[in-house]
């Protein structure tokens, strides 16, 4: 008799317990992370006056890590961004602090991600990339 009154308070401490937990908070980056179509227009220019522009289809992905950061994966260069974003979708990552202009800024909004990426600068030469972009949808819906 005793062994089953513990049994049956062990086994309502153990319900009252799980009960009690509390529920995990949806990470808010969760509906930014997936894979974007976007147009890149690629511009440049000299300290020579000489510029241009180039248009470019890509694909970029995004990717949660760590606390409010998010990777950024741009497929036609190749190269990775981190970024910490905000819960209303927006980001700026800026240059080590001896630079002014920020590397990265941008906005996510409802499907949609508007990002600029301004590329290391040399002297006398300096080059953007703006991006439009349309998350693609998951193939489950």
């Amino acid at each position: 008799m005793k062994k089953e009154l513990i049994l049956i308070i062990l086994a309502i401490m153990a319900i009252g317990y799980v009960s009690c937990e509390k529920p995990k908070e949806k990470d808010y980056r969760e509906k930014w992370v997936g894979t974007y179509e976007c147009e890149e227009k690629y511009s440049w220019w000299l300290m020579s006056e000489e510029s241009g522009e180039e248009i470019f289809q890509t694909t970029v992905n995004i990717t949660a890590i760590g606390d409010s950061t998010l990777k950024i994966l741009e497929n036609r260069t190749e190269k990775n961004y981190e970024t910490k974003v905000s819960n209303t979708g927006d980001f700026i990552e800026h240059y080590p602090p001896s630079f002014v202009k920020p590397l990265i800024v941008g906005n996510f909004y409802i499907d949609s991600l508007n990002m600029t990426i301004y590329h290391s600068t040399a002297l006398g030469y300096s080059s953007t990339s703006c991006y439009i972009c349309k998350k693609l949808k998951d193939k489950k819906q």
